[in-house]
């Protein structure tokens, strides 16, 4: 077989008979991934225009002068979407090399590539499905911290235990104080995840990790504070703000998705009077037939509130093999998502949002010249993803969110 010295080693790419990121990996349990919109059209260190029209009212009038007077020939209001730069590297160990290159087993190797290709793209996936949903600090969960252990919260310091799907072990992460301002000087890796106690723990203590760490600080993804997706968090906020150049205060619910706080009514009640305020607020843009994205624990909520009242599993067809799971609950399709924040509910119609790039969503890319290297030294070869773009909506008027009320579950 080829040698494995050091450098390039693109044969490998030759013998694999399927080259690039298979799209059922990246999807894989992704829901909203699946839903999205995508399309390829980033330009090279390029973002998009995308205008809310809400500064270029058209003239209107009884008579074509008083129209033509009443014209704002303002350039109008526009959201700057700029490309963010996703990075997945994937690596294989000396074992693996030395025993296809000594033993001759060709297949061995590119059995083994083609496993943690699909590994690789799998976490890709993950990382982009989950920051759909949120923003682009980066911020995974706050937490409070003892020993080893760190329990995940949220902003408000109520546990949180879906959010330990957003780590993994051998995930490297940093800590920041609540506000993601100022840095918690250290780094660490993580060895063990309970989604079932909420808790993500270090080999040694948080605190000899990271210096001057609190319970309530918040914890990221090493290199990706602030530079993930512009996510629903953004575009259907609880609280509008200024957001890639647009003061979203202006007409909140026009030019940013409308936002319901629901936790005041017992969750069956709730959903019904989120979903009534959502058709007043959006009139015609409301879509009811459009899907709700929620985490598993709000919709066992609602499910168990309902009684008798039959739910019917359906599914909704998707750009890939791979349909979306729904449910249909109380006349409205419901799309469980384990990824998405505890507590809300998001109303997102298709092509309401897009997911942008400058080539294909996740693509196995040259580097230096290579799309596989391997250091003799170290026997370790190794293959990146690359994404490049961002998300945005450009009917924003049609995304929603809701608060729900608390969980008893």
């Amino acid at each position: 077989m080829a040698s494995t010295g050091t450098g390039d080693v693109n044969w490998i790419a030759k013998r694999l008979y399927k080259f690039g990121a298979d799209k059922d990996a990246l999807t894989s349990g992704n829901q909203l991934l699946r839903h999205v919109t995508t399309k390829k059209q980033f330009a090279s260190a390029q973002g998009v225009y995308i205008s809310t029209g809400l500064s270029n009212s058209q003239g209107f009038g009884n008579t074509a002068a008083g129209a033509y007077a009443n014209a704002n020939g303002a350039k109008g209001t526009q959201y700057v979407v700029p490309q963010r730069v996703f990075r997945m590297v994937g690596q294989l160990d000396d074992q693996v090399m030395k025993n296809a290159e000594y033993g001759s087993s060709e297949t061995q190797l590119i059995d083994a590539v083609a496993r943690d290709m699909d590994s690789a793209a799998e976490t890709h996936g993950q990382e982009l499905n989950s920051f759909l949903y949120r923003s682009v600090s980066g911020v995974r969960a706050n937490a409070n911290f003892s020993g080893a252990t760190a329990t995940l919260t949220d902003a408000s310091g109520n546990l949180t235990p879906e959010a330990a799907t957003l780590f993994e072990i051998g995930m490297t992460v940093i800590v920041y104080d609540p506000t993601n301002v100022t840095g918690r000087a250290g780094s660490a890796v993580v060895t063990k995840v309970d989604p079932i106690a909420g808790t993500v723990s270090l080999g040694g203590n948080w605190s000899a990790s990271f210096t001057g760490i609190t319970n309530g600080d918040v914890i990221l993804r090493s290199d990706t504070r602030n530079g993930m997706l512009d996510g629903l968090a953004g575009w259907a906020p609880e609280t509008p703000t200024t957001f890639l150049g647009v003061d979203q205060t202006q007409a909140p619910g026009r030019i940013c998705g409308s936002y319901v706080d629901i936790s005041g009514f017992g969750v069956r009640e709730g959903f019904i009077r989120g979903f009534a305020k959502f058709k007043l607020q959006l009139g015609n843009n409301f879509d009811e037939k459009a899907p709700i994205f929620m985490n598993p624990m709000d919709v066992a909520e609602i499910e168990a509130s309902i009684e008798n009242i039959r739910v019917v599993d359906d599914e909704l067809p998707s750009e890939y093999n791979v349909g979306i799971k729904t449910k249909k609950i109380l006349g409205y399709t419901i799309a469980e998502d384990r990824h998405a924040p505890i507590g809300r509910a998001f109303v997102v119609p298709k092509a309401a949002f897009t997911l942008d790039t400058a080539g294909p969503m996740a693509d196995y890319v040259d580097w230096n010249g290579s799309k596989f290297r391997y250091a003799d030294n170290t026997g370790v070869l190794t293959f990146q993803i690359l994404t490049i773009g961002n998300c945005y909506s450009e009917r924003v008027a049609k995304l929603g969110q809701m608060k729900l009320s608390t969980r008893t579950l």
